[in-house]
């Protein structure tokens, strides 16, 4: 190959890269990418031509055509597989992509080959590697592993610098915890990802944001906020991104409707998606469709239809071999017919809740509606905004504190009376490292103990204090808006290697109050002081600690020990109205300590 003709081939792939990094493409780059493949063909360059059609794959699989993505992997593979090469670690990972949709059996396959290669290249698995392996993983069906690779691709992400390989751990950890109901983790996630999209010039990644965002509103019972983010995202996909994303839009746009129970909007959203899912051959969104309105016509008193199209989304789930997506439709034949032990063969509280969260709005419905039947719904007619919503306010409880922490129940940050948004936190590790102040609140901790605990155990310190004093300075700014770059903070502060906070006397942290107020109230000798004091210390406990952040060890020991006293507090004060003789109220509080503690 001349140089020549080697500087105009790393041009075309070089645009082609940057293109492609936005989840963008063109057919002028596609023209070019072809014609530099038969350049590359014509001069026998197996590893060029392996390059080119690595950009082929991506740019079919952007425009949603994997059979040719598929293909051109494949190629590539032939012409360089068994070199050992980070191509072909690339190649691999990319093939299982196009898996990921239609065989996620075959896409772990690949990608535990791909883990394989990328430990004999590098010594370790990249992060690149790693969270498509944790995507593979999750879709058959071990969420909490697919979890714990996910943010370990994360920290790597974050070690490095990398805050385009962070929105996308970002996101697929959205895919999983929108499977674990963990809404307030995704609108946190999601936040996040836009903001950083934004930053970074990627608008797919700014559209998949918005539509995690809105499914987890749908789930927190917010469905007039969640129509304005999926309509936000719908616009743009269907200006810039024909394919499978204008159909996930357009689910997201169902689940809203279906919150609202306006059932044939909902359904044609829900059609309008399978098509464009049936039309680019991705099998997994066209069984998630069918499961969705097979729920539509159960609500509506259609069973049998609803059967119909359960039978055929269970076949979808074979072929694709995705047992999340398979439990879905058990929960919703469960909903059905109240047969949830039958179908799965599971009794775990989760999948009943799930089935019975469905159930009940079936079995509950007195509708009987006439909706037409699959074949003949008008996908163009577009939805109208919703006419009514279920909009939940929450004004913010009046305080006289300058700062108001609360870790349990959920995480809340107040400055005088306002909550600190995800915006002003700026990145999820920043909050992650006030968390761990703020448990340690007023206590000197190390920069070692930090990223032990927030990083993980075998990372090197060394390479992650740029990211923690990027996560200190974040802080600083959420705190102190206004404060400047080399302005000593009043809050957080540097001293031998250890940092404190301090967020002044007239701050309070709901856990150090709890454990403070609970410990007083058990001293108490006097019956009548001891019974009103745990009474009142009883009602602060309003859930576990940081229960977001189960999978975060650190947090195991503080969650359990507050428990443990909870449970002392409310055993405490039954004794003491027993002793009272006030039967009715301690056997009151013995249920909330049954539920507390069963």
């Amino acid at each position: 190959m001349t140089q020549e003709i080697r500087k105009h081939s790393d041009d075309v792939l070089s645009r082609a890269a940057n293109l492609h990094g936005k989840g963008e493409t063109t057919h002028e780059i596609r023209a070019e990418l072809e014609a530099l493949l038969t350049e590359h063909q014509n001069t026998d360059d197996d590893q060029s031509s392996a390059r080119v059609h690595y950009a082929l794959a991506t740019h079919h699989m952007i425009r949603t055509q994997l059979d040719v993505a598929i293909q051109h992997c494949e190629d590539g593979l032939r012409l360089i597989g068994g070199k050992q090469s980070p191509l072909e670690v690339e190649l691999l990972v990319l093939l299982s992509r196009q898996y990921i949709a239609n065989n996620v059996i075959k896409a772990r396959e690949i990608t535990t080959s791909a883990m394989d290669l990328s430990q004999q290249l590098n010594g370790h698995v990249t992060p690149s590697v790693l969270l498509r392996h944790a995507e593979a993983v999750g879709a058959n069906g071990d969420v909490v592993r697919s979890i714990e690779l996910l943010r370990q691709a994360e920290a790597l992400f974050d070690l490095d610098g990398d805050e385009s390989g962070r929105v996308v751990v970002l996101l697929r950890l959205c895919v999983q915890l929108i499977n674990n109901r963990q809404y307030a983790l995704v609108i946190e996630y999601a936040t996040e990802v836009i903001g950083l999209a934004d930053s970074l010039g990627r608008r797919m990644a700014k559209v998949n944001g918005f539509k995690f965002l809105a499914m987890a509103l749908t789930g927190i019972g917010k469905p007039a906020e969640a129509y304005e983010v999926g309509k936000r995202a719908l616009d743009i996909a269907e200006e810039h991104y024909p394919g499978h994303l204008v159909g996930d839009c357009c689910g997201v746009l169902g689940d809203v409707y279906l919150k609202l129970n306006d059932l044939p909007t909902a359904l044609n959203c829900f059609a309008r998606a399978r098509n464009v899912y049936r039309e680019s051959g991705h099998l997994n969104g066209q069984a998630l469709c069918l499961t969705r309105m097979a729920e539509v016509y159960g609500t509506a008193g259609k069973p049998e239809l609803a059967e119909q199209l359960l039978v055929e989304a269970d076949e979808l789930c074979d072929e694709i071999g995705n047992t999340v997506l398979k439990r879905s439709v058990a929960f919703v034949r469960a909903g059905l017919y109240m047969r949830q032990h039958n179908e799965t063969g599971t009794s775990s509280m989760d999948a009943v809740d799930k089935a019975v969260d469905i159930f009940r709005r079936i079995a509950a419905s007195t509708v009987s509606l006439s909706l037409p039947v699959l074949d003949e719904i008008d996908v163009t007619i577009k939805p109208l905004p919703p006419k009514t919503s279920d909009e939940i306010t929450t004004p913010h409880e009046a305080t006289e504190y300058a700062f108001k922490v609360s870790t349990l129940g959920s995480f809340c940050v107040e400055r005088g009376g306002t909550e600190i948004s995800m915006e002003e936190w700026k990145r999820k590790k920043a909050r992650d490292v006030f968390k761990y102040l703020v448990t340690r609140h007023r206590r000197s901790v190390s920069v070692d103990e930090i990223v032990m605990h927030v990083w993980g155990e075998d990372v090197d310190v060394e390479r992650c204090l740029p990211t923690l004093q990027n996560a200190v300075s974040a802080i600083r700014t959420a705190l102190e808006p206004g404060i400047k770059p080399r302005q000593t903070s009043r809050y957080i502060q540097f001293r031998d290697g250890s940092y404190t906070l301090d967020l002044g006397p007239d701050s309070v942290v709901d856990l150090h109050d709890y454990t403070a107020r609970a410990t007083t109230a058990i001293s108490i000798i006097d019956p009548h002081q001891r019974l009103e004091e745990l009474g009142r210390v009883a009602d602060l406990y309003t859930g576990d600690f940081l229960p977001d952040d189960i999978y975060d060890d650190w947090t195991d020991f503080t969650r359990i020990t507050t428990r443990e006293l909870a449970i002392e507090v409310l055993n405490q004060l039954a004794a003491t109205q027993f002793s009272l003789d006030m039967g009715a109220a301690a056997r009151i509080t013995m249920q909330r300590l049954g539920a507390l503690d069963p």
